[in-house]
């Protein structure tokens, strides 16, 4: 419910750019489109308007929906700064992980040698 809402706001966000911005309707909703980084509903936005102005929009907006999230998180993993200690450095978790795949792949013979 809560992705719904967010969803909805963006989309009246991204409307009420038309009037304060002076921004063309079909380009307010190429920046819905492009900021979600869904070529769907710029495709949906062009079949509804019979217009190639979304196109636009969504060209300014996509960049900023793909960069965005994966810089916030890097900022968040370094802000945070988990300790993730690898695998291979504790032998007894790698050989209960070892072990489990082995009793799964046990159905199918020849699997775990």
């Amino acid at each position: 419910m809560l992705r719904l809402h967010r969803v909805i706001s963006a989309g009246c966000l991204s409307l009420a750019l038309v009037p304060l911005a002076g921004i063309q309707t079909d380009q307010s909703l190429g920046l819905f489109a492009g900021s979600g980084t869904s070529s769907a509903t710029l495709q949906a936005i062009i079949a509804a308007l019979k217009t190639d102005g979304a196109a636009i929009g969504y060209s300014v907006a996509y960049p900023f929906g793909v960069a965005l999230p994966i810089l916030c998180i890097h900022l968040l993993n370094t802000w945070l700064k988990p300790k993730i200690e690898p695998l291979w450095r504790n032998r007894s978790v790698l050989r209960n992980r070892v072990t489990q795949l082995c009793l799964f792949w046990s159905a199918f013979p020849g699997a775990c040698l």
